[in-house]
């Protein structure tokens, strides 16, 4: 708390540094866990924001202001509320299928737009119960997003977790053996752009998933998979670089195959 190095900052100062470093024609919209729905960061955005709240947090109806003007300061909060308490014995639930996760699911959501403490402006806070088994309270400043809208923005996030899993996984993007600052940095940014490349290639399908006779995939290959046959491709450049362009084979086979009959 005491060191004024920028390294040191709060994550949601350095998040909101970054978030205005970025020069955008529209006010977009963040999407961030739980740790991101504090007020000092979304009052200091001053945008739109959606987050997670946990399901033991409160909220206040809007102060009632017409009754007769009593001395002091006015109203900032009217009735105090159990969040997950209200929405769950809300009348107006109701049942929807979105995408999200991959797949097609059910769930039951209650909302109600409220106040909450020290935040700015009001939010809509949304409670999704069937997917997950204590349900899961989001919130919004945006009064214009829907319920199935901010369902469907929230579950994209879960992408960053798997991200950050083959990052340190697959890549050792976090395994450096540098010290300085700036030599962290740069092993950082060339970890990034080499995962970011591997998976432009898995989802533009250059390279297939790997099967099996008892297994077989669906979807895009692994970061791991595009990493190995990235592997054995440039291998087999360096084996037969010597070659003329008019040895090697003008149709595509299996990269194994392709080896094995030039090689030979």
């Amino acid at each position: 708390k005491d060191c004024k190095d920028s390294l040191f900052e709060p994550k949601w100062k350095i998040a909101l540094a970054l978030r205005n470093s970025l020069k955008l024609p529209v006010q977009p919209l963040l999407v961030g866990d739980n740790y991101y729905s504090s007020a000092d960061m979304v009052n200091a955005l001053n945008g739109k924001v959606l987050s997670r709240l946990k399901c033991t947090a409160v909220g206040y109806d809007e102060p009632d202001l017409s009754s007769e003007k009593k001395r002091g300061r006015p109203k900032k909060y009217g009735t105090k509320l159990k969040l997950k308490a209200v929405l769950e014995a809300c009348p107006k639930q109701r049942q929807v299928e979105v995408f999200i996760y991959g797949e097609l699911k059910k769930a039951t959501l209650s909302e109600r737009i409220v106040r909450l403490r020290n935040h700015n402006k009001p939010v809509r806070v949304l409670l999704v119960q069937g997917l997950t088994q204590e349900g899961m309270m989001l919130f919004t400043n945006d009064l214009e997003l829907s319920p199935e809208q901010m369902m469907t923005y929230y579950s994209a996030r879960f992408q960053i977790e798997l991200n950050f899993r083959e990052l340190k996984g697959s890549m050792g993007a976090f395994n450096y053996r540098v010290r300085s600052r700036q030599s962290i940095h740069n092993y950082l940014h060339i970890a990034f752009v080499a995962y970011a490349l591997q998976k432009y290639i898995s989802v533009s399908g250059a390279i297939k998933p790997q099967e099996t006779s008892w297994y077989k995939p669906t979807g895009d290959a692994s970061p791991l998979h595009v990493q190995r046959a990235l592997s054995q491709h440039f291998q087999a450049l360096r084996i037969f670089e010597g070659l003329q362009k008019n040895q090697l084979l003008q149709k595509n086979i299996d990269l194994d195959e392709f080896m094995r009959v030039v090689a030979a």
